[in-house]
């Protein structure tokens, strides 16, 4: 880690509780997913209070330490995953200031101004401005002061993990970037100098490491709905059509059909969107599940393999405490992370089998920059012609056509599908006008999935920019 700090040093049984939970093991079809490895930058919005004898905020309330909290998040995502997500932290941002708000009228809150409010933190008390609920933090200059887009579009950091301790306004999970934004947990952020998707995260230091995970559910069902396959787990009519509608499924979506559930609502879940009564992980109701035929995932038995689950009996999560901890290690192994396409998506549409890559790897869809065409005499009469592009690190494979018409139209003289290569080449072509496109392959979308084009006007070989 490069920071650390004698807030209070976490003695935290996660782990262990974590891996207690039962479920019953099933011989795996298919291969977990090749692991990456995603760079974090980290901001800490922690001041320090004059009247405190300028005493951090984090130490008159007691948070815990953040860089054990960083290092215990990223075993466990690591953990989750089979391995497949590598968090590395690159650097570490410490402000002694609170986080910028969002408003119209221009307040900000003095260092005392909110620690009076902080104490009690109610639209009563005269030192807050606002409601809690209401308060939220300006990503935007919170972008600018931090130069998170910089660090972005030259692939220093992937993501921002923001911490406070609490009562600043942040939202469990944010996604900013120029356009084709989706809501994770918080409304997207517009910010045209970002040329990359940047998801930022905001997390509570006076909070266990359970809730960074509960937040990171959050970033996933928002992507896995808003962005991927289409199905939001608030909207009926039930069932839903794709397998993330089936995996997301509880008793009181589907009765006799439930899946896995969602952060707040386990799939014995008594409560939904509309009655409330979510976060009830050690209720002891039971409910007719085919969640672990996830871990069997693209090849879902049918029919499926009912379990009636609970916490604490086979198939089911740890319930020790009675928290949402052995719930979010359940869920997150559950959460398929294998190599490969399926016919997952609403009317059979292909999607990847490995849902935390659309979740962490999410700028899949940057449009790839298309060079300029280079052209040479074959010494025959003919052209050979080569095409190439540049895109992000993320990209590929990629869709590939040709046309002798501008714009392209179908049938095509060149037609490639999930193309690995960055550049494309064809012989002895005769003089002419030819279009090229590319785009990352549909199947491996999540934002948009828009065309690079180039023309290739050649009047003869070796005339024009060619050699």
């Amino acid at each position: 880690m490069l920071k650390t700090k004698g807030i209070k040093v976490i003695i935290s049984a996660l782990t262990i509780l974590t891996s207690l939970f039962i479920f019953q093991k099933q011989t795996k079809a298919a291969t977990v997913d090749s692991p990456i490895v995603r760079k974090v930058w980290v901001v800490e919005y922690d001041p320090r209070i004059p009247s405190e004898g300028n005493q951090r905020l984090s130490q008159l309330v007691g948070a815990y330490n953040p860089s054990t909290l960083v290092d215990q998040y990223i075993n466990e995502l690591k953990a989750r995953s089979s391995n497949y997500i590598n968090y590395q932290v690159v650097g570490w941002t410490e402000r002694d200031e609170v986080a910028p708000l969002k408003n119209t009228d221009g307040f900000e809150y003095t260092k005392d101004g909110f620690w009076d409010c902080y104490q009690n933190d109610t639209i009563q008390n005269p030192a807050c401005h606002e409601a809690e609920n209401m308060r939220e933090v300006d990503y935007l200059e919170m972008i600018s002061d931090n130069t998170l887009c910089a660090k972005s579009n030259q692939y220093t950091a992937d993501e921002v993990w923001f911490f406070d301790s609490g009562h600043m306004g942040f939202s469990e999970a944010v996604m900013a970037g120029p356009s084709n934004l989706y809501h994770t947990n918080g409304p997207p952020v517009t910010a045209p100098a970002c040329q990359r998707h940047l998801h930022m995260m905001g997390f509570n230091q006076t909070r266990t490491v359970d809730w960074m995970e509960h937040s990171f559910m959050h970033r996933i069902e928002g992507t896995l709905a808003h962005a991927v396959f289409f199905e939001e787990p608030r909207t009926p009519p039930y069932p839903h059509a794709s397998d993330w509608g089936k995996f997301m499924m509880t008793k009181q979506t589907w009765p006799g059909n439930a899946g896995c559930g969602l952060i707040h609502f386990p799939p014995n879940t008594n409560g939904n969107w509309v009655i409330g009564n979510g976060d009830d992980y050690n209720n002891t109701t039971t409910a007719k599940s085919y969640c672990n035929d996830f871990l069997l995932y693209p090849d879902l038995p049918d029919p499926p393999n009912y379990q009636y689950l609970r916490c604490g009996i086979t198939g089911g999560w740890n319930c020790t405490g009675g928290s949402q901890v052995g719930f979010i290690a359940w869920w997150l192994d559950h959460l398929p992370k294998f190599k490969g396409t399926n016919p997952g998506g609403i009317g059979g549409a292909t999607k990847l089998s490995n849902w935390w890559r659309y979740t962490v790897n999410y700028n899949l869809c940057k449009i790839p920059v298309m060079n300029l065409t280079t052209w040479v005499n074959d010494n025959l009469g003919g052209c050979n012609i080569t095409w190439s592009w540049q895109s992000t690190p993320e990209g590929g494979p990629y869709d590939f056509q040709v046309d002798n018409s501008n714009p392209l139209t179908s049938p095509y003289l060149i037609n490639l599908s999930k193309y690995n290569s960055n550049s494309y080449t064809v012989t002895s072509w005769n003089p002419g006008i030819y279009s090229a496109r590319v785009r990352t392959n549909a199947n491996f979308c999540i934002s948009s999935n828009s065309w690079s084009t180039v023309d290739t006007n050649i009047v003869s070989c070796g005339v024009g920019g060619g050699e």
